[in-house]
């Protein structure tokens, strides 16, 4: 499989699928260059435009078909993140909206067979007979400034597994990825919108 850009064009698109959204709106709106293309993974993500708070990001770590799921997850990801109150109309011109492709899965030998700055990572733990599991996008792990031991334990915490678990002696897995991303703010969409 071939690996899919992600493209402002997709950005514009998250924008309209949430706008659509709070219209009430199911007018079609499409991003034509990705019609009929699946991807690996996809995640989109709302924070303000300085970066500075985080208000949904949701995605899929399996084969999606772009033409369904890029809207689908724009709108799940801007207001049923169950981490945030949803996205509101008014809050739009002081948001950006990254879209992140995702592409090139590989399972490690080891937990710490990745690069940070270039791999987000899925983390699989088993633990009494329960299954876990975690992923951090790549800039995530570069922007909290963690080292591979804290990213993985912080990966171990976001599963859901007992808050002792990051102590013991667990079997995880680790799958590393990279991905292609987009941004824009709101801002910069309308801009584009009447220009």
């Amino acid at each position: 499989m071939s690996v899919i850009v992600a493209t402002v064009d997709m950005v514009a698109f998250c924008f309209q699928a949430l706008l659509n959204h709070f219209a009430s709106s199911s007018s079609p709106f499409g991003c034509t260059q990705h019609t009929a293309s699946t991807c690996e993974g996809l995640f989109v993500t709302w924070e303000t435009v300085d970066g500075n708070r985080l208000r949904g990001c949701i995605g899929s770590l399996s084969r999606i078909d772009l033409s369904i799921g890029l809207g689908d997850y724009a709108v799940k990801s801007g207001i049923s993140d169950s981490r945030f109150r949803p996205i509101k109309r008014s809050e739009l011109p002081r948001l950006r909206c990254t879209v992140s492709i995702l592409h090139t899965f590989e399972k490690c030998l080891n937990p710490h067979e990745w690069t940070i700055g270039v791999h987000g990572i899925i983390v699989e733990i088993r633990m009494d007979g329960r299954f876990f599991r975690a992923t951090f996008l790549p800039k995530v792990i570069q922007e909290q400034g963690w080292d591979h031991k804290e990213a993985l334990r912080q990966a171990i915490v976001k599963s859901g597994a007992p808050p002792d678990a990051a102590a013991g002696n667990l079997e995880v897995h680790v799958t590393r990825y990279q991905s292609s991303t987009a941004s824009m703010s709101y801002i910069d969409f309308q801009r584009r919108q009447y220009s």
